[in-house]
């Protein structure tokens, strides 16, 4: 087996020499980059002009020029950084509470400049309360839009979806179903 080696070795020429030598100190010496560094934070330059950010390893010797702003924060993100349907491993109902919902219909009609409005009962709805319109179907020109108001008469709370003619002008409003949400 030695033999072998050495007939490799007289056979080698200086170039591959060369480069099995660098690839020996290149993996016996490779540098350890503390980032981010032993107190957590992470170092970073952004560039005034172009607004690139590089992150930095100061204890290397890296710096920021005098074109770049120097920057640090704390290493400090644990577990899942987004989640689509959560805030702060919370979801929507810790944020809003649906009080009601359903669909209100629309038939043809001519419009002028005001907007044509059709109620529904929404029993323990506030006025308070927002009304998302999440559905339009088909999708219309008009502005479609939602409130709770309490009836004049009976004080019962109602969610309103109003129409509007967005064009001032007499118009034609198309039938339509609004899908509503009443959140809290």
């Amino acid at each position: 087996m030695l033999g072998r080696l050495r007939s490799l070795a007289r056979r080698a020429s200086p170039a591959t020499v060369i480069a099995l030598i660098a690839l020996v100190i290149a993996l016996g010496s490779s540098a350890y980059a503390a980032i981010p560094s032993s107190d957590g934070n992470i170092n970073a330059c952004y560039n005034k002009k172009t607004g690139t950010l590089r992150v930095i390893d100061p204890s290397q010797g890296q710096s920021c020029t005098s074109a770049e702003n120097s920057l640090s924060w704390k290493d400090g993100i644990t577990g899942k950084v987004a989640d689509s349907d959560k805030l702060d491993g919370l979801d929507a109902t810790a944020f809003a509470r649906k009080i009601a919902s359903g669909v209100v219909s629309f038939t043809s009609q001519s419009v002028g400049q005001a907007c044509v409005g059709a109620s529904v009962a929404a029993p323990g709805a506030l006025e308070t309360d927002s009304v998302l319109v999440t559905l339009v179907s088909p999708p219309t020109p008009f502005d479609v839009t939602g409130h709770v108001m309490l009836d004049e008469v009976t004080l019962q709370p109602l969610v309103e979806i109003e129409a509007c003619n967005p064009t001032g002008s007499e118009q034609t409003l198309p039938s339509f179903s609004a899908r509503y949400i009443v959140l809290r």
